[in-house]
């Protein structure tokens, strides 16, 4: 799991492709967790690699074979020329229809006039002699909707099946690379690797094993400031994948479902239900050890990893604002296989939110993204993409309130999305609903709250005006309000109450989870929500705010 770790970079001048291959070889071999049919089935189109001087583009046929993937950041500059585009490609952004360049590519793609980036992906698939790489830009036709429509939702597939994921974490771009090395290419013919000109060498004096230094409390040295992990849609490239090799700008990482291993030396052994890995999402024999709660509480750690992402190429896009569920639509398809298979029944999945847990998945907030000090500008998307009870209505981080002994107060007598492709329960969805009876409070007004310290915190605090309710009534807005919301009327919902887990920093007490409201013009009785309490509720902060309120049937949409 990604620690907010800032490193220095280096050089990886020059990797060892020996280590690589002697984890790799380790893990085939001997790690039970990380075993699965091999050689797979191919994906559709593959690199060829090592068949002749430049690697072509190969249609598989349903062909099994041993096969690397790549993970990686395409950036701001996107080499057009590279992609590969069919007869039935569109352009993108303004941009004119391309020209097919398909057939070409099952000839010859120019290694010299590749991207550093893909160049990087396949030194390393030729240098440990596997024949075949898998790379998006260039194994599906870009610009044809109906082949994404067919090929994104076997993309987990992919990289689940790849004996190898490269991810290429410290290049912001295909034009960047991420060996920072020189190197001349090899012919096949003389074993299909490549002669390495480092600019500077370097000893690697590590234990061949690299596993013999083991710690269970090793941290992760995989940082939210790399590229890769700033990227939405890499997320499920790394909880698929059963091996990965990271490429970060300090060490080499490697991570599988026994061991993470680091450049440096230290190793850390997964233990059993160990919250520091995704790999139940591969492997049902991991799956079939958690409990209810904590399969649910993965998820929620899922969303957690996915919202600190950009969904669009930079930061200051919103082109992709609407694509936020289809991002995440390929981790929600396989865990609703998990649930299915561990608690033997078939959960509905609503906009990003499981309706399993749907009363716990409400206690989503920013408030733990607002005390983090990150360097993020919370807001709705200018078009709704989920109903503002899911975490997907926000673009920024959110976190999940970890309230042990939780007790629900409301009862939820419907909730439903309406999917803009009725046969995809996984992908964008128009609008939703939900109605739960509990107790409430209406015509309510409030007054922002400024923070001492934190300056983007402004519009993200508000209080009720009330002479009748103290200091606890203190709320943490979705996204900033201003002060001409200050005039509108509000909304309370109590949610149910329970304990913080293990956070030292906060009183004791219970929690009163409580969701701030806002009446939807021109309905009765809908509202949208506008935030959530944000701190524990002691004595009779909370029961003065309890004892006001009636029970009332209301609509979220």
């Amino acid at each position: 799991m990604i620690e907010p770790i800032s490193f220095k970079p280096v050089s990886f001048e020059p990797v060892s492709f020996e280590l690589i291959s002697t984890w790799l070889e380790d893990c085939t071999k001997n790690h039970k967790l990380c075993r699965s049919e091999f050689p797979p089935k191919l994906p559709m189109r593959v690199i060829d690699v090592l068949s002749r001087d430049d690697p072509l583009l190969l249609e598989t046929d349903g062909g099994r074979g041993d096969y690397f993937a790549l993970s990686y950041c395409w950036g701001k500059q996107r080499n057009i020329d590279m992609m590969t585009f069919g007869p039935k490609s569109k352009g993108k952004r303004g941009q004119p229809d391309p020209k097919p360049n398909i057939e070409a590519h099952k000839a010859r793609i120019p290694f010299s006039s590749m991207p550093k980036t893909l160049q990087d992906a396949v030194i390393i698939s030729r240098r440990l002699g596997v024949k075949y790489l898998w790379i998006d830009a260039l194994c599906i036709i870009q610009g044809d909707d109906e082949e994404w429509e067919k090929e994104h939702p076997k993309m987990a597939d992919i990289y689940a099946n790849a004996k190898l994921v490269i991810a290429a974490d410290n290049a912001d771009g295909l034009e960047k690379g991420f060996l920072n090395r020189k190197v001349t290419m090899a012919r096949p013919e003389e074993g299909g690797l490549q002669r390495i000109i480092p600019q500077a060498q370097k000893q690697h004096n590590l234990e061949r094993s690299g596993t013999r230094k083991t710690s269970p409390m090793c941290s992760s040295p995989l940082s939210w400031n790399e590229p890769l992990n700033k990227r939405a849609w890499s997320l499920s490239e790394v909880i698929f994948a059963n091996r990965i090799v990271h490429f970060t700008s300090s060490v080499m990482v490697w991570e599988c479902n026994e061991f993470r291993h680091c450049e440096s030396g230290c190793s850390h052994i997964f233990q059993e239900n160990d919250d520091d890995s995704f790999r139940l999402f591969r492997n049902i024999l991991i799956a079939n050890q958690s409990t209810k709660a904590e399969l649910y509480h993965k998820w929620d750690t899922v969303v957690e990893h996915f919202t600190r992402r950009q969904i669009n190429s930079q930061p200051e896009e919103k082109y992709k604002d609407p694509q936020r569920l289809v991002a995440i639509s390929r981790a929600a398809r396989r865990f609703s296989q998990i649930l299915e298979e561990v608690l033997q029944y078939e959960d509905e999945y609503l906009a990003g939110v499981w309706k399993g847990n749907l009363t716990r998945s409400l206690l989503w907030s920013v408030e733990k993204g607002l005390q983090q000090y990150l360097a993020i500008r919370w807001r709705r998307p200018e078009a709704p993409r989920a109903p503002t009870w899911s975490w997907a209505a926000v673009e920024g981080p959110v976190f999940f309130e970890p309230l042990v002994n939780f007790q629900p107060a409301i009862h939820v007598k419907e909730a439903t999305v309406k999917q803009c492709d009725s046969d995809d329960q996984f992908g964008q969805v128009i609008s939703g609903k939900l109605v739960v009876q509990g107790k409430a409070l209406h015509k309510l007004k409030i007054q922002l709250e400024d923070h001492a310290y934190l300056d983007h915190v402004t519009g993200h605090r508000c209080r009720i005006c009330s002479p009748r309710f103290d200091e606890g009534c203190l709320f943490t807005c979705d996204a900033p309000l201003s002060e001409a919301n200050t005039h509108q009327e509000f909304s309370c919902l109590y949610l149910g109450n329970g304990e913080h887990e293990g956070d030292i920093q906060r009183e004791t007490g219970l929690y009163y989870a409580i969701l701030l409201l806002r009446p939807v013009a021109g309905a009765t009785q809908v509202f949208e929500r506008v935030g959530i309490s944000s701190h524990c509720i002691r004595n009779d902060g909370g029961s003065t705010l309890l004892d006001t309120m009636i029970e009332d049937l209301i609509t979220i949409i």
